[in-house]
């Protein structure tokens, strides 16, 4: 196959990929955004938070839909070659159908390690807006949840921490005192908080700066105990699991070990959540085996109502499949991705059917 096949091919696919990628989006984002409509009249909440919140989730939704949306992305593609015949003038050029398989594959790839520097951002994210829309529908600041840039107003004191998560220390913290006159009257910044129980914190390596009759003087401190009324573990188990980093919710299996507490559902999420990738491999896989042979006579509305058909069947299967393991007693990575190993096995099954 020559190079200017395969950048045609490439282009297309990325054209197929990027078309329902922001189709499904756009879709899933209407649904958002009327979940979140229910919150609005509340407190401080409105319009305009709503779809700030469903903007902040945006992320985790288009690696949520990610399979489906490559799984789609190929039927558009080769749809789009068949309604003038190109796909039937490449294989007639004598073009293997691995190759057009392996293109295809290529580019799905590519798109899979988009995906990957997207998961870094979307679950803080997610956190971000989780704590923007609370703070709105309660109508006060000082009850914040985790992620990256925490603020927390305690009594006259406002505090920043830049991470924390289910370990009891943070770290990047900086507080702003403030007098009656709502005047700036202590500005501390440390390396670490940590717990030492209940509302008692110590802050770690750090100075402080005191602003006393327009005059600023420094002290550095190894050590300084303050009072908070925070507990980020609590905070942590009040979050919707599909908010959480894969190392917040390995963190916290552990913990859960160790009070020998049911971590059934973290571990099928965590699994969940690394059969991702395997799933958009599979499920465009058999994409592709499906357009070049089963559905090969089909135009482009025809083959995108059958991928849309296929990816509900797929949707609908591997939810009852992994379910069904995990009733049947299988351990979570097992529960999590037989789904998608019987869509792989399924995939060369039709190959070797239909003789490719």
């Amino acid at each position: 196959m020559g190079r200017t096949l395969i950048r045609y091919l490439l282009r297309h696919h990325l054209i197929g990929l990027l078309l329902t990628t922001f189709s499904l989006t756009v879709l899933f984002i209407a649904f958002d955004f009327l979940d979140e409509f229910g919150d609005v009249g509340q407190g401080a909440f409105d319009n305009f938070d709503a779809v700030f919140v469903v903007l902040m989730g945006l992320p985790k939704r288009i690696v949520e839909l990610s399979s489906f949306s490559c799984a789609l992305g190929v039927f558009y593609t080769f749809g789009y070659l068949s309604r003038s015949n190109e796909l039937a003038a490449i294989q007639c050029a004598g073009v293997a159908t691995s190759s057009i398989v392996i293109v295809s594959l290529c580019c799905v790839t590519g798109f899979l390690l988009l995906l990957a520097g997207l998961e870094v951002v979307a679950r803080p994210l997610y956190q971000s807006a989780l704590e923007y829309r609370d703070m709105k529908v309660a109508e006060r600041p000082n009850k914040s949840l985790v992620g990256h840039g925490l603020w927390m107003l305690e009594g006259g004191t406002i505090v920043f921490i830049d991470r924390y998560d289910e370990s009891d220390s943070m770290r990047g913290v900086k507080m702003f005192e403030f007098d009656q006159a709502d005047e700036l009257s202590v500005y501390s910044s440390a390396s670490k908080l940590e717990n030492q129980g209940e509302d008692n914190w110590a802050l770690i390596e750090g100075i402080r700066k005191f602003y006393r009759d327009d005059k600023v003087s420094l002290e550095d401190f190894d050590r300084m105990q303050i009072l908070l009324d925070m507990n980020p573990r609590e905070t942590l188990a009040s979050l919707p699991l599909d908010s959480l980093t894969l190392s917040e919710i390995s963190r916290r299996i552990e913990k859960l070990k160790q009070s020998l507490d049911d971590t059934t559902a973290l571990e099928v999420q965590f699994w969940s959540r690394l059969s991702i990738p395997m799933q958009i491999v599979a499920f465009s896989l058999l994409a592709v085996v499906l357009s070049l042979g089963t559905f090969e006579r089909g135009g482009l509305g025809m083959r995108m109502l059958l991928g849309v058909a296929i990816c509900l069947s797929l949707y609908v299967f591997t939810l009852i499949a992994t379910n069904a393991s995990y009733v049947l007693g299988f351990p979570a990575y097992l529960a999590s991705t037989l789904p998608v190993a019987s869509v792989v096995i399924l995939t060369f099954s039709i190959v070797a059917l239909r003789k490719y």
